[in-house]
């Protein structure tokens, strides 16, 4: 087996590149830290999932695609379930993905409580994913875990149609139709999702639509995007391990007995202008707007949620020579209102019921330069500022927020030979509590409950063979977290949140990219990719209740991940995708 392997890396080294869409790694830039340049000098750790690993993207579910990044794990319960972590943080959060933040053609899909929703997301209809790992607050404000940058594709005239099938009644369709010309171009796409599920009480029913386009006017570019969700989903609910042992397709009896599911409308909207402003300076103006409303059936009570956002994003770009100087603001706000309530919307069945407004808005500042050709320095900072006004009916009303927040980011990266490059980069991150997260069970604010702050610190080399048809990447990084934010749950639809003292998060990250083939003819084209990642995740210091948790390893995060993929494309339109994960 090691000599397998061994010839795997070493085949391509001899074989010529016979096709124009070899896998060239100089030429991959990246936009997620805001600056437009060379993967190679970035000194920092950030994946790209090109349009060609996406394709392969044929599941419905967009785990496995997210979790071929080193230091990335996706949960994946149902459709609708899934939670993401990224360097070990951002596993306390119960039922969904916190601690991060999420861009689509610069709109944020993270909503005000610093909650994303990738799953809603169709990744078949992305060209470009881009991965900030760790914090990145000193880019894009709140998001201890890292940033998710994600791009439409940009088709040719076509009209396409397309159906899946697959277990458990498991159905997916697809229609789309996209026109380009030199000057404008339009995408539409829709998107039915259907699945009966594998445990009781699971089934699935999701609409997605898709309308994005841009247009050039001289030297300025204005795009658009529009996304549109309907979901109604069947909660499974968690079991007890007996349960899961012997019974793994049950449902939880009381979700079951209730026939529970969540389902909601939303929509996303915004519009981008990038114009000229000189000779050296360029600026890039984002508007953007969302709605969402929710309703939940739950055995203990029913949820009710609205949530209206709308804000912008101004960056301002001056280039030089040797450097680059960005800077920029970002508001945020929303108004978020819930409730509570029995078996009928009426006043005297609402348990509780609470209208908040969030705000908080971002300045950043950032800059390269070029010391030498062959090292790089990248400094930035973020000064932020978060607010929430509440009126509650079982709490009182007031405001609520936490003192200006600055995240400075330093980093280095040389190019060691032609090939290789090595970086070194420090940052600050965090992320604030949620209003829910500060009540008590007794609907009154915990005034001590802070923001999560840390520091991660991390170093790496990446290497591509002369003939760049192999490419490899290793980290290692250290992140220490002070008040990490846990959620105390206090009965079946209590919970709250408490800081849990410092954690450690330590690890090494490997990926590596190998052309085995390269041919438009057999055996066409072979492509395999290795992800891995170790980790060691602890509470250093933690109290609760008198019970001390110093030492223990924070739970639900692998020590070991590991996933390879061997993607095999014989024929120009047909394709094969093989996925081992360990």
């Amino acid at each position: 087996m090691p000599l397998f392997i061994l010839v795997l890396i070493l085949l391509p080294i001899f074989l010529p590149a016979n096709s124009p869409d070899s896998v060239i790694i100089e030429d991959i830039n990246v936009t997620a830290t805001l600056y437009d340049g060379e993967l190679n000098i970035i000194p920092g750790s950030i994946s790209v999932l090109g349009n060609n690993k996406l394709e392969q993207t044929g599941n419905l579910s967009v785990h496995n695609t997210l979790n071929s990044i080193p230091g990335v794990y996706m949960h994946h319960g149902t459709l609708g379930t899934n939670r993401i972590v990224i360097r070990g943080i951002g596993s306390r959060t119960p039922y969904g993905s916190n601690r991060i933040k999420a861009y689509i053609n610069d709109i944020p899909i993270t909503n005000g409580d610093g909650v994303t929703v990738i799953e809603d997301i169709e990744f078949s209809n992305l060209g470009r994913v881009e991965l900030i790992k760790g914090p990145s607050s000193a880019l894009y404000g709140a998001g201890l875990g890292g940033t998710i940058k994600l791009t439409t594709k940009r088709n040719l005239n076509a009209i396409e149609t397309g159906f899946r099938y697959g277990s458990f009644n498991t159905r997916k369709i697809k229609a789309s139709a996209n026109y380009n010309n030199q000057h404008f171009n339009i995408n539409t796409s829709y998107f039915n999702t259907k699945s009966d599920g594998f445990r009781q009480n699971n089934h699935y029913h999701r609409h997605n639509a898709v309308i994005s386009g841009n247009k050039t006017i001289k030297e300025s570019n204005v795009s658009f995007t529009i996304l549109g969700t309907s979901l109604n989903a069947q909660i499974p609910s968690s079991l007890s391990h007996e349960t899961f042992t012997n019974s793994p397709e049950a449902a939880a009896s009381n979700w079951l007995a209730v026939k529970g599911y969540e389902q909601y409308n939303k929509i996303i909207a915004g519009t981008t202008l990038k114009s000229t402003l000189g000779n050296n300076t360029t600026q890039r103006t984002t508007l953007f707007g969302g709605y969402q409303n929710t309703f939940e059936l739950r055995p203990f009570n029913n949820l009710a949620e609205n949530i209206t956002n709308y804000g912008f994003r101004i960056f301002w770009f001056f280039h030089k020579k040797k450097f680059e100087i960005i800077s920029g603001i970002e508001l945020f706000s929303e108004n978020y209102n819930w409730k509570t309530f029995n078996d009928t919307d009426i006043l005297e069945n609402i348990v509780n019921k609470i209208d908040e407004h969030r705000m908080y808005g971002n300045i950043s500042g950032q800059v390269y330069y070029s010391i030498t050709p062959r090292l790089h320095f990248s400094g930035a900072v973020n000064i932020n500022k978060l607010h929430y006004n509440y009126n509650g009916l079982n709490n009182d009303n007031g405001q609520y927020g936490y003192p200006v927040i600055v995240s400075p980011r330093l980093g280095l990266s040389y190019k060691l030979t032609g090939a290789a490059t090595a970086f070194l980069s420090a940052g600050h991150g965090f992320s604030a509590p949620s209003l829910e997260e500060t009540l008590r069970p007794n609907g009154q604010k915990n005034e001590n409950l802070r923001p999560e702050q840390g520091w991660m610190y991390e170093g790496g080399i990446r290497w591509h063979s002369l003939n760049s048809r192999i490419f490899i990447d290793g980290t290692i990084y250290f992140i220490d977290l002070n008040n990490l934010l846990v959620t105390k749950r206090i009965s079946e639809e209590i919970f709250t949140g408490v800081n849990a003292g410092k954690t450690s998060h330590k690890g090494i990250e490997i990926q590596s990219n190998v052309v085995l083939s390269d041919n438009m003819q057999l055996p066409g084209k072979i492509n395999w990719q290795l992800a891995f990642s170790a980790s060691d995740n602890t509470f250093v210091e933690f109290n609760d209740n008198g019970i001390t948790y110093d030492g223990n390893t924070l739970p639900g995060i692998p020590v070991v991940n590991m996933q390879n993929t061997l993607n095999w494309k014989p024929f120009q339109h047909t394709s094969f995708t093989f996925i081992s994960v360990r």
